[in-house]
Formats: structure tokens, C-alpha cells, sequence
């Protein structure tokens, strides 16, 4: 029953961090620093591979359905992409924010 009390206080915990946070079009590598440390880790891993809701769910320690609803947080916040249309087998990968490009004049 413990472990169980533990896993809402987290859930609840990152669903407040989430609320605290602007939408964003994407997300820099270096602003993944600044994430909130659960989300942090997980965002460093899908900077290279994207993730399953089943992964997610081990990575956070919560159960599939409030990971899934993270995880439809994080996609309407603009941090994540969903990658898949069947909502059984959810792939979630990060959203990379455009990077404009900077000009600078011959003479500098």
C-alpha cells in the first residue's frame, strides 16, 4: 500500500510541475538542463531514441495511465510529438524547437 502512495505523490508532483511550465514550440537540447530532474532524465534518453509509454512508465515509476496522461500533457505543452496514431502503442519523441538562423555581416 506504501509503494502505491509513493507512485500518486509523484504522479501528482510531476502533473504540478507540468502546470508551473509555459507552452513551448519545442525544446533545445541545452533547455532539457533546466527540466525538472524526473523529466530531465527521460528527456536526455529520448534525445537519442524515442520512448514507449511502457518505458516512460518504468522511467517514472508510475503506472501506464498516468504516464499516459504525461505524456498527453507534455505533447499539449509542445515538449514531446507522438509519434504513433494508435493510442494503445505510443511512441513519444522529443519536439525540437526551430532554431533560427543567425546572420552575420561579411565585414564583422
Amino acid at each position: 500500500m506504501r509503494g502505491k502512495s509513493i507512485t500518486v505523490a509523484r504522479f501528482e508532483s510531476l502533473k504540478q510541475e507540468l502546470a508551473d511550465i509555459n507552452p513551448v514550440g519545442g525544446i533545445t537540447p541545452v533547455e532539457v538542463a533546466s527540466l525538472p530532474v524526473d523529466l530531465r532524465v527521460a528527456f536526455k534518453k529520448m534525445l537519442k531514441n524515442p520512448m514507449t509509454v511502457d518505458e516512460l512508465a518504468l522511467e517514472w515509476g508510475l503506472t501506464e495511465d498516468e504516464t499516459r496522461e504525461i505524456g498527453k500533457l507534455l505533447v499539449e505543452k509542445g515538449f514531446l510529438q507522438n509519434e504513433d496514431s494508435d493510442p494503445e502503442a505510443t511512441l513519444y519523441r522529443v519536439r525540437f524547437a526551430r532554431v533560427r538562423s543567425h546572420y552575420v555581416p561579411p565585414e564583422l
